[in-house]
């Protein structure tokens, strides 16, 4: 978790305590004990959502990178290794509409074997 978010977790558990103590005060001078309790138990329930809240906002994956041409997602192609390449060599490989790309055959992919390589 980055530092902001654990600031905003931080802040989110102290805010739900706050408001569980100013519920308590208010409830005593008016309130049973029962109903009492039935306020701090809100307060928690409050407080742990608030925090799931902030805690599955943090584990969201980023955004994938944009292609600067579309605006979009970066596009792969699938390309077969070459008779000859090896692995870990830098090959030119020319995609359907024509473009040359040049990609490292990743490592354990032998010769006539498909790999995937960012457009």
């Amino acid at each position: 978790m980055r530092p902001r978010q654990r600031l905003v977790c931080a802040l989110t558990v102290l805010v739900c305590a706050l408001t569980a103590a100013l519920l308590v005060s208010v409830a005593e001078a008016r309130s049973t004990a029962g109903e009492i309790v039935g306020w701090c138990v809100f307060a928690a329930v409050v407080a742990i959502g608030l925090g799931v809240i902030v805690w599955r906002k943090s584990q969201q994956p980023k955004e994938p990178e944009k292609d600067p041409e579309q605006g979009g997602p970066p596009k792969t192609v699938t390309v077969t290794v070459p008779p000859g390449a090896k692995p870990g060599e830098k090959t030119t490989f020319t995609l359907a509409d024509g473009r040359k790309i040049e990609a490292v055959i990743p490592p354990g992919v032998a010769h006539g074997a498909p790999f995937q390589v960012k457009v």
